[in-house]
């Protein structure tokens, strides 16, 4: 965990002394999604922190098995890792990436950023208009010039 904490605060330093993991869903695939809450210190200063695991595996939705080696089921972890996704400059900004983990041929552990779970709730009309001017800004970005990369997906 100590070297999770010190990739999610960009700190050669930090420390995960204390640390607990509890269940928040499943992803859009079924699979499960989790939060690890901790805390930690770093040079004599003591800090809660909080990251998000996500378990993918060749199993998508419906019972459907991919071969170990499909990149359709690894394209998230592909995608975390490939910095795509690192500067856009507008719009909707997705969780950091923080690291992922291959636990098998067959699973990958993905780590992100906890971006909390109260921005949810509650959103006005006037949020939900600003929400899809950001999802615009977003899907807009790479209009024209789309990435090339071999496992993202076409014509899904």
């Amino acid at each position: 965990m100590t070297r999770l904490v010190r990739l999610e605060r960009q700190s050669a330093t930090a420390t995960a002394d204390i640390w607990a993991l509890a269940p928040i869903g499943t992803g859009r695939s079924g699979v499960p999604v989790f939060r690890m809450k901790g805390s930690g210190s770093d040079r004599g200063s003591r800090f809660a922190w909080s990251l998000i695991l996500k378990f993918c595996t060749n199993f998508g939705r419906f019972g459907h098995e991919y071969a170990a080696d499909d990149p359709s089921w690894q394209r998230e972890s592909l995608l975390g890792q490939s910095g795509l996704l690192d500067d856009l400059s507008v719009g909707l900004r997705p969780a950091r990436f923080i690291d992922a983990h291959q636990q098998s041929p067959t699973e990958i552990w993905l780590w992100f950023e906890d971006v909390g779970d109260h921005w949810a709730e509650n959103w006005s009309l006037e949020r939900y208009r600003l929400a899809a001017f950001h999802l615009g800004q977003f899907n807009a970005y790479y209009a024209g010039r789309p990435p090339q990369d071999h496992w993202l997906g076409r014509d899904q």
